[in-house]
């Protein structure tokens, strides 16, 4: 499955063979592109498609391994809860015993128990996203209390320490720097916000149309959805959870002193235990004690 930070994962897929927007209508499977209704005609006949009535990031899923891109997977190691291409299985898996080929694995996978974990999953993570968007939109809030705080104390500091001819301009270059400081923080939030926004509409294009995936999607391909999509979401968490932790706000002080220095200290803006917060905001169906490091093993 595709990143789902890529533009061609949207619902509505663009023809990959004409250069205006003119939307995709089939799925050709020999060559895993979306085309027009036009392109399907003038395409080779042998190919077979199949009619786009499902979301493309369900539909267009790839099976080349992240690792080596010239081979695809073929193996599923349940050792490791891992889909492996020839080279994975003799790099990291030789040892592994509990082996099977996706063929294999994916068998009796339309079982209505796999279709209501995979659901109670992304019903889960929805709400770990929509909460940690929550605490990040509060960190918003937050920064712009700080910077309030922060300019009255800048500006306390140079009536009681500073000579009358020299408050303006240090008071001018010290707000300055405090402007400056607070939109880096506030866009680092801002595109945190957006990754996360991003992610649940990801979330959701599935949640809206999964029983009709569910149905219309052959075993083979249903796993390698099920178990891509759970890899890409579960890094995407990871990051967002860990880029979020280290946004900083920079405050900007004068030293007192002989003369008046410039002092720069740093304040982290979310909490350091994200994990934990948002497992109390919303217990998980899912999960291990370091929050949902770990997901449901759909075999």
């Amino acid at each position: 499955m595709r990143s789902t930070n890529e533009d061609d994962n949207n619902v509505r897929q663009k023809c990959v063979k004409t250069s205006s927007d003119v939307p995709a209508c089939y799925l050709c499977h020999d060559c895993e592109e979306a085309v027009c209704e036009c392109c399907k005609e003038n395409h080779f006949q042998r190919h077979q498609f199949e009619k786009i009535s499902s979301p493309l990031i369900l539909m267009k899923i790839s099976n080349c391994c992240g690792n080596h891109h010239d081979k695809e997977f073929e193996i599923f190691c349940r050792d490791h809860y891992s889909l492996c291409c020839v080279k994975c299985l003799i790099d990291d898996h030789r040892g592994c015993l509990n082996i099977a080929s996706i063929v294999d694995a994916s068998k009796e996978f339309k079982s209505h128990k796999v279709f209501d974990e995979y659901k109670t999953f992304l019903k889960t993570i929805s709400k770990y996203f929509d909460n940690l968007k929550k605490i990040l939109i509060t960190g918003e809030n937050d920064v712009q209390k700080l910077i309030y705080n922060h300019q009255s104390e800048i500006e306390s500091n140079l009536y009681l320490y500073v000579e009358i001819s020299h408050q303006k301009i240090l008071k001018d270059i010290c707000l300055e720097k405090v402007k400056h400081n607070k939109n880096t923080c506030l866009l680092e939030l801002q595109k945190q916000i957006s990754v996360v926004t991003k992610c649940k509409t990801d979330i959701n294009t599935i949640e809206t149309s999964l029983e009709k995936i569910w149905e219309q999607l052959p075993e083979e391909k249903l796993f390698l959805m099920v178990h891509l999509s759970n890899t890409i979401l579960k890094s995407t968490w990871k990051k967002a959870i860990s880029d979020s932790e280290s946004i900083n706000l920079v405050f900007t002080r004068m030293k007192a002193g002989g003369k008046y220095e410039m002092v720069e200290t740093h304040k982290r803006i979310l909490p350091q235990n994200l994990l934990k917060l948002i497992r109390r905001l919303e217990p998980a169906d899912y999960g291990t004690q370091n929050g949902i490091n770990s997901f449901p093993q759909f075999y």
